[in-house]
Formats: structure tokens, C-alpha cells, sequence
């Protein structure tokens, strides 16, 4: 018995060898092929389109990567070719590295990518190669690398010719006030020779202290016929605690010409709010009445006076105001006043009498700065506390500077764009400007322009090293730019780690000549936002994991603001079903950076079991997007412990305080005993059956020695 036994095993070892064995020797090829290359991902640009691109002007091209394989393409990367051999005259890729970055393409799957190109007035009409250099992984981690071709067709832009304009604006006649509304008043005018179609018009860049009256943030104007002007209007409400200061917006609209081709443009403006129409504090020192006319002739002098009140907590010394030196008004009495001692409470009025006079003066909007400085210590070693405040004034300049204006070139920003629009600070971007020169028969020669920075709202009107060039100057030369022509440049630039979260303004500085030779200067400004890192953080959720029914139990957490920026509008929202929190909401307020709060409140729950519910922290940053932090929890819910019904026949339930001697009623009561005895059962129960199985197995082994 045993040799058979043992004769049948062998046997089927054998056989499970012999199975294993020979699929697997079957399987090897004759010429091996490498793993890596039967894993290999294989990426290409479907289709045959030749996308087209128009010079003077910037275009996006935008395209889908393929993956033709079975197999995942990871950390894709794409780069143009951007190196001299590869160049097309006229013709500059602006994106080095296409976004998105690292992306995964799965398997027959594609992603879409876009290219910026810039064509000027130089480059010729035909079609052109864009190379591609693409790095990627498959999904060992295997390295890839391809170029591929990108064919584009530069055209001729005609659209710059349309006169399609923004005229009739109410702009420099506004006078915000803060807690009121303000409404921006235009008309878009069609001075060509047909009708533009599907006019559509928004206004930009205001930034969160102007908010929009109306749900919707475009007008649609509809069609325009020749040489009709159609309105557009806005209206905001601006926040109570504007800063005064100078805000720059844009108005763009759009519209579709003859061809069919939907045309974008846009048009730069500012808006000034003086101090006087903010009524905000700053500091220790409270600025209030100011008395100005709203509009002045050139040449024509007029005060300009305001009031300064000690709203702090300490006296005021060595107080001084001064007004900063100005290219257009001048002043006729002593601009700078210094005072005497300001106590708590105590106010002084500063007045200057000034003039507006000047060359190539236009009808426009000019501001005024008065520097502020002070000491709260009569220390050796105190510092001073500086401190602006602007103003704008309405100057109607002379008939004759103004035909003067007429006949000359002038040069302006007919566009930028900033890559990537926000800019963070400690980071690199790129500033794309186009110049235009808007006399339609004259040239501009030997054009030197140079960058400046300041702030563009706020206290500080110092230049400021926020910015600098990346392997460049801040200088750069144009030597030519024809009649209504334009010319582009982009500049690299780095920000300060440091540098305060809010829009900063590039000066444009332009030094150029016309024909004969005459020097001109002109000054152009761009608005450049720049963030900070906005991080808050929470402590742990302190919350017991299980709580009775109906009973409450106490939460809480902290909050820190961690980043680089104050954020504002703090707020805690309590979710879930099943039970009630007090507070439910809980609004915080604005954060400045290091600073910290908390919420702390109560549970109570409803329903019994396993009951969920989160705590949402929200908040905003400085440009307005709103952020989230979710804390979940769970808890579970019991119901409170049911008291026994009590017999009123037991002993001690007819009003006894004492219980009478259990020995002396002749012994245990019932149910000890019931217990016991079904204890002692079920003991002998599991002993039983342990005893059959080890004799069951017993017998087992006899039988097999037999």
C-alpha cells in the first residue's frame, strides 16, 4: 500500500515538472528583442493642419500630442526649438517649455498644448517648421526623446489698418469718492468703410476694492455700422477702505471684420482717487479736507491746502510736510512747512500755492505728491516716519502746445503681456511690450528707452528694486519704427523674494527723434501684479471619537497664516447630518502674516452610530481666489445606558433604607443560581467535544497502522 502510494506521488511530481518546463524553453525566441524598446511609447502630431499666424501682433498656436501605442507615456516635456539654425527671420517663439509640464498620456489618448509666436513687420508670408523636442518615460522609468514638426503660415496682418476705436469716454473727468459708485462711460466707434459684427466690450483689471454693479462682466454691443459710435457703460462701488492712488485698467472689446476674422483689442487707462474722496487713516496721522480745484488752465496759478490730525496714541514730533519735486506744477509759496509739535488730537492745515506750466503739456490728469514726515520720540536715535499722499488735478493746456503735439510722431505701449499673468514673487517672467508709432506719415529714429520701477498704488512713491533684468539691461535700442508701425521687445525679469504682494508700475521711459532730428521723450506705464505665497495651516482637530447621545462635546482647532501674504475673509463652516454645532459659522476676518486664531465651539448629536461631518476653512488672498482646508472627522454616537425596571416587591423598594440579610432569607438569590448552573453547562460541553476529537483522531491513526 505504501509503495503504491508512494510510486503515485512520483509520478505526479514529474508531470508538474515536465508542464512548468516546457512552455516556458517553447517560449525563447531564436533573436531576443529588448524589453525597453517592446515598452516604448510612441508620440505624434495627427493631422495635416498648417496653422496660421499674422504678423505685427502676437499668436497662439495650439495643437494635440498623440499617443499612438499601448503603452503610458510619463513626464512628458516639450521645447521648441528656438536655436539660431532653426530660427525664422521676423519670427520669435516666445513659450520655451510648453505647459502644461510632466504630463501622462495615456494609451491612444492626447493631450493639447499651445505655442506663443510673435511675427513682426519683417517676416515673410510662407510656411515654416516649428521642432519639437519631446523627452518622456514609459512606466519603468525607461527614458525617450523625439522631435517632431509643427508647420505654420505667416500672413500679413491687415487688421491693424481698421479704425475700430473707444472715443467719447468719460475717464479723466471721474471723480471716485469711496462708499459710492462710480460709472465708466464710452462708445466704440466704427470709422471704417463697413459694418463690424458682434461687438463685444469689458473693462479689466480693476482690482477687488472696485466691485462690478451688474452680473454679467461684458457688454454686448451688437453690430455697428460706418462711422457709428455705440455706448458701453460700467458702474462699480468702490469699497469704503480704498487706498488713494492711481489704478490702472484696460477696455477691451472685440468684434468681427468683413473677413470674418474675430479681431481683440484692447486700450489702457488710469483712474485716480485722491485722498480726500477716501477718508482713510493711515498711520498715526489722519489726512482730511483737501481743497483743490477739479480743473486748471496752464499757466494759471491756485492753492492747494489740507488738514492733518493726530488720531494716535503718542504726541507728534518734528512734523514736516513737503511737496515732491513735480515736471508740471511749480510751486509759487514755500512747499516746504514744518510744524510744531502735533499733540494727541491736535490738528494743522499745510497749503501751497502752485502752477501748471510746461512744454508738450496735454489735456489730462496730473498728480500731485506731498511728502509727510514725523517722529513719536524725542530720542537721539528715533526714526522718522515717512508718509504720501497724492493728488490729481485737471490741466487744460494751451491751443498751441497742443497743434505743436499734432504734427509730431509719437510713440506708445500699444500692447503687453506678462507670462504668467500673476507673477509670484522670488520667480522669473517674461514681459512682452509692442510698441507703435501712431503718426501715420512720419518715422521714428534711434530709439533708446529705458525701465523704471515704482509702485503703483499706495503710500510709497519711491522707486523700488523690485524687479531686474535677467541677463540684460533694463535699456534696450530701436533704430527704427515707420509710420504706424510696430516694434516688439521682451524683457526676463526676476523678482525680490521680499517684494510686498500688489501692483507695482513699469515706467516705459522713451528718448527718440523725427526726421529732423528733434529730440522727443515720452513715458508709457505697465501695471505688473505681483503675489505673495498664501499658505494657512491648521492644528489638529481636538474632538472625542465617540459621544452619547444628545450630549454635547466640546471642538476646537488653530489656524495659522504661514505664508508670505495677508489673507482675508476667514471663515469656518460646520458640515454633516445628525447633529447640530454651535457655532456652525464662524467668521474670522483677514489674517496678517504670523498671525493666528481659533475656533472653538460644541457638538451635540442627534442620531445614533457612526455620524460624519468636516470643518471647512475658507479664505481669500490678495488677488481675491478663494481657498478651502477640509478637517473630517468621525464620531460615533451612542445612546444613553437604560436604567432596569425595578419590582416594587423587591426588598428595599417599599421604603426600607436597609436591606434585609441574604443569609438570612436561606441563601443565593435565583438568578446567581440559574447562572451558575447554565455556566457549569456549557463547561461541560466544550470539554466533551475536545474529548471526541482527540479520540476520533486516535482511531484514525490506528486504522492507518493497520
Amino acid at each position: 500500500m505504501k509503495t503504491i502510494r508512494k510510486i503515485t506521488a512520483s509520478l505526479c511530481i514529474l508531470f508538474l515538472l515536465a508542464t512548468v518546463v516546457w512552455p516556458v524553453s517553447a517560449a525563447q525566441p531564436e533573436n531576443p528583442v529588448n524589453a525597453t524598446e517592446k515598452a516604448k511609447p510612441v508620440l505624434q502630431i495627427l493631422g495635416t493642419e498648417t496653422h496660421r499666424i499674422y504678423s505685427q501682433k502676437e499668436n497662439t498656436i495650439t495643437f494635440s500630442l498623440n499617443n499612438t501605442s499601448r503603452f503610458t507615456a510619463n513626464e512628458v516635456r516639450i521645447s521648441p526649438d528656438i536655436t539660431a539654425e532653426k530660427a525664422v527671420s521676423g519670427v520669435r517663439i516666445l513659450s520655451t517649455l510648453l505647459e502644461p509640464a510632466n504630463q501622462v498620456i495615456g494609451p491612444d489618448a492626447a493631450k493639447q498644448y499651445q505655442i506663443r509666436v510673435v511675427a513682426d513687420e519683417s517676416a515673410k508670408e510662407g510656411i515654416y517648421p516649428i521642432y519639437l523636442n519631446i523627452t518622456y518615460k514609459n512606466n519603468a522609468g525607461d527614458p525617450f526623446q523625439t522631435t517632431l514638426l509643427l508647420y505654420y503660415e505667416v500672413r500679413k496682418d491687415e487688421t491693424k489698418l481698421e479704425k475700430v476705436e473707444i472715443t467719447d469716454d468719460n475717464f479723466s473727468a471721474l471723480k471716485p469718492e469711496a462708499d459710492k459708485e462710480l460709472t465708466f462711460q464710452y462708445k466704440i466707434k466704427n470709422d471704417t468703410d463697413y459694418q463690424v459684427r458682434n461687438v463685444k466690450t469689458k473693462i479689466e483689471g480693476l482690482p477687488a476694492e472696485f466691485t462690478l454693479k451688474s452680473a454679467s462682466d461684458t457688454v454686448t454691443i451688437g453690430n455697428i455700422m460706418p462711422l457709428i459710435a455705440k455706448p458701453a457703460e460700467f458702474t462699480y462701488y468702490l469699497k469704503a477702505d480704498i487706498a488713494a492712488g492711481s489704478y490702472p485698467f484696460t477696455v477691451t472689446y472685440e468684434y468681427e471684420n468683413r473677413d470674418g476674422q474675430r479681431i481683440v483689442r484692447q486700450a489702457k487707462y488710469n483712474v485716480f482717487i485722491s485722498p480726500s474722496e477716501t477718508g482713510k487713516a493711515t498711520g498715526k496721522l489722519t489726512y482730511s479736507g483737501f481743497s483743490y480745484p477739479n480743473s486748471v488752465a496752464q499757466d494759471q496759478a491756485f492753492p492747494i491746502s489740507f488738514k492733518i490730525t493726530n488720531t494716535g496714541d503718542k504726541d507728534i514730533k518734528e512734523l514736516s510736510v513737503k511737496m515732491a519735486d513735480n515736471n508740471v506744477f511749480l510751486p509759487k509759496t514755500p512747499s516746504v512747512v514744518k510744524f510744531d509739535d502735533l499733540k494727541q488730537g491736535d490738528s494743522q492745515t499745510y497749503s501751497v500755492t502752485v502752477i501748471g506750466t510746461g512744454d508738450s503739456l496735454k489735456d489730462r490728469n496730473y498728480p500731485i505728491t506731498f511728502e509727510i514726515s514725523y517722529k513719536t520720540s524725542t530720542a537721539k536715535d528715533a526714526q522718522a516716519i515717512t508718509d504720501t499722499q497724492v493728488i490729481g488735478v485737471y490741466l487744460d493746456a494751451k491751443e498751441e502746445e497742443k497743434d505743436k503735439d499734432k504734427n509730431q510722431p509719437k510713440i506708445i505701449l500699444d500692447s503687453y503681456k506678462l507670462e504668467p499673468t500673476i507673477v509670484q514673487a522670488s520667480q522669473q517672467f517674461d514681459l512682452n511690450m509692442v510698441f507703435r508709432n501712431t503718426n501715420r506719415t512720419k518715422d521714428i529714429y534711434n530709439v533708446k528707452a529705458f525701465l523704471t520701477f515704482d509702485i503703483a498704488t499706495g503710500r510709497d512713491t519711491v522707486q523700488q528694486n523690485v524687479f531686474s533684468p535677467v541677463n540684460s539691461s533694463n535699456t534696450f535700442y530701436i533704430d527704427h519704427i515707420g509710420p504706424n508701425q510696430t516694434v516688439s521687445r521682451t524683457f526676463t525679469m526676476y523678482v525680490v523674494p521680499d517684494a510686498a504682494p500688489k501692483t507695482y508700475m513699469v515706467n516705459v521711459n522713451f528718448e527718440y527723434e523725427d526726421k529732423d532730428g528733434k529730440a522727443i521723450t515720452a513715458k508709457e506705464l505697465v501695471g505688473i501684479p505681483v503675489m505673495q505665497t498664501t499658505k494657512v495651516e491648521t492644528s489638529e482637530l481636538t474632538l472625542p471619537t465617540s459621544a452619547t447621545l444628545n450630549q454635547e462635546v466640546s471642538a476646537n482647532f488653530n489656524i495659522y497664516n504661514t505664508g508670505k501674504a495677508k489673507v482675508y475673509n476667514v471663515m469656518v463652516n460646520v458640515e454633516g447630518k445628525g447633529f447640530t454645532a454651535d457655532p456652525n459659522n464662524q467668521y474670522i476676518g483677514s489674517f496678517d502674516v504670523g498671525q493666528s486664531n481659533s475656533y472653538e465651539g460644541y457638538l451635540r448629536f442627534s442620531e445614533p452610530g457612526e455620524q460624519k461631518g468636516k470643518f471647512v476653512v475658507s479664505y481669500d488672498d490678495q488677488n481675491g481666489e478663494k481657498f478651502t482646508i477640509e478637517k473630517e472627522f468621525n464620531v460615533m454616537v451612542e445612546e444613553a445606558p437604560m436604567m432596569p425596571d425595578m419590582d416594587p416587591n423587591m426588598p428595599g423598594m417599599d421604603g426600607n433604607d436597609v436591606m434585609p440579610d441574604q443569609a438570612a432569607q436561606g441563601g443565593l438569590p435565583w438568578g446567581m443560581i440559574i447562572g451558575g448552573v447554565v455556566g457549569v453547562l456549557v463547561v461541560a460541553g466544550i470539554g466533551i467535544g475536545i474529548w471526541r476529537k482527540h479520540k476520533h483522531k486516535k482511531e484514525m491513526n490506528s486504522y492507518e497502522e493497520k
